[in-house]
């Protein structure tokens, strides 16, 4: 081997140590970043207790349109968000009636109300 070549050995091997110390040192920032901003959200994020889901799931049924469904697979929603909530399928729920029954049956429920307050709010036409 010649001397050219393995100074181009050793160069090419200190890069390779450089670029796994920045790229490890970014997965390990990026980890902290994430484990913080986690127990962050974890402390203020509202979750949908099991029961009022399942109320949820009912009023999907409900309040579908259409008698089959490949979006949802015949069940009236797509799936759950973080919080526990349901995400309706556009394609066969009809949103203003499931909206009014979840509307409906948040009255009752004091805890629900407070999180769901945009709901009762009046809403301003302009003209």
């Amino acid at each position: 081997m010649t001397v050219e070549s393995l100074v181009l050995i050793f160069i090419i091997v200190i890069r390779n140590i450089n670029l796994q110390y920045n790229l490890n040192s970014y997965i390990i920032d990026t980890f902290s970043y994430n484990k913080f901003f986690e127990k962050k959200i974890e402390v203020n994020m509202f979750k949908l207790e099991e029961k009022h889901l399942d109320k949820a799931k009912e009023f999907a049924a409900h309040n579908r349109k259409k008698k089959n469904c490949n979006n949802c697979y015949d069940r009236g929603y797509i799936g759950t968000t973080p919080e526990n909530t349901l995400v309706l399928c556009p394609k066969c729920v009809d949103m203003e009636k499931a909206m009014e029954a979840w509307k409906n049956y948040v009255k009752d429920f004091p805890e629900l109300k407070d999180q769901y307050a945009e709901l009762f709010e009046d809403k301003k036409v302009e003209e």
